[in-house]
């Protein structure tokens, strides 16, 4: 099974720029709260990871309760908003407002443009080396922002399909967010994806925030064709700088309901009835996080770290983080599996 190690180097403020990431937490837990003060459609969920029951509380934030599986230890929302909730906050919400306005995507298309670029020639090469047919559709699963649907177009030679985009859409810039929302948008069933023998799905920061990812990796399934290819990237419940923050992390209780560790990705991909070519954690950030953290909002960390990153150099930082991204230990995971082709 293959692993990567990325080794340039990565700023936090390339990827959350403050006073983007100040809005994107205040719309995030505005919205969260009009949904509990609300007070339907909840439902209590075992682990969304491995199905297991047992559980120990790990935090409350925002109103919300934070659980770690005792089995596969995946960290995740429980009661949570069902679909309807959920599709709400995705596409109509004062968060989804935000993330739709034009203020938003053109602060953040500098950073989408150059991660869109390494993800397309990611998913080109995966392309390549599955040997799949270049005109095999391609499904993008609710892409977060414009560039990557222009950087795959221009790499891949297939039909690309969007589901459930969180940007912008054409409809909406006509007739407004909410009257979209009112009309329907937005709640598209998974399971419109079965027969289309799409020769891949790929969903980047998308597993955080479903209600039921093992109805998604069923549904895809059903969708690809012999050999096709599951793509997924997604923050890690086991990685470093959240199990070191812990509560302090920046968690937002709708955007990231289920924070997969390692051995939960790998159990719910495997169940779905795909093979698992590739697990990897290849963050760059996790350090820089911890640091960040601890050094401006003054949260405690252990004495050995907080000692390592007042005292030792730049270099020991990157070496750290690259043992983690080696030791699978970093909050970013990537999975890449293949439906069998005698499935």
């Amino acid at each position: 099974m293959k692993q990567v190690v990325i080794e340039e180097r990565l700023r936090e403020s390339e990827v959350h720029p403050p006073e983007i990431f100040r809005k994107i937490r205040e719309s995030s837990v505005e919205s969260a709260a009009m949904l509990l003060e609300k007070g339907e459609g909840f439902e209590e969920t075992a682990c969304p990871a491995c199905g297991g029951e047992a559980r120990e509380e790990a935090f409350s934030k925002h109103g919300y309760r934070w659980w770690v599986c005792a089995a596969c230890a995946t960290l995740y929302v429980s009661p949570r908003p069902d679909e309807r909730g959920m599709a709400w906050y995705l596409h109509a919400s004062p968060a989804a407002h935000f993330r739709k306005s034009a203020a938003y995507e053109r602060e953040m298309r500098p950073f989408f443009e150059e991660v869109s670029h390494h993800r397309a020639a990611w998913i080109e090469d995966l392309w390549w080396r599955a040997d799949l047919p270049k005109a095999a559709p391609l499904l993008l699963f609710e892409p977060k922002h414009r560039a990557l649907t222009e950087a795959l177009r221009r790499r891949t030679g297939g039909e690309l399909l969007l589901f459930r985009p969180l940007y912008a859409t054409q409809e909406e810039r006509e007739r407004g967010i909410t009257r979209s929302w009112e009309g329907g948008r937005g709640i598209t069933p998974i399971e419109n994806l079965s027969g289309r023998e799409i020769g891949g799905v790929v969903a980047f920061d998308v597993m955080e925030h479903l209600c039921r990812p093992e109805a998604f990796l069923r549904a895809s399934h059903e969708a690809l064709r012999p050999g096709g290819l599951l793509c997924l990237s997604m923050r890690c419940g086991s990685g470093f700088d959240i199990q070191v923050l812990w509560e302090h992390s920046t968690l937002f209780p709708l955007e990231h309901l289920n924070l997969l560790s390692v051995e939960g990705g790998r159990r719910l991909v495997e169940g779905g009835g795909f093979e698992v070519m590739e697990i990897s954690t290849p963050g760059q950030l996790d350090v820089e996080i911890v640091a960040r953290t601890a050094r401006e909002e003054g949260v405690a960390i252990p004495r050995f770290l907080r000692y390592f990153l007042e005292h030792r150099s730049p270099e020991a930082r990157a070496q750290l983080q690259a043992f983690l991204q080696k030791h699978l230990l970093s909050s970013h995971l990537r999975i890449v599996a293949r439906k069998r082709k005698e499935a």
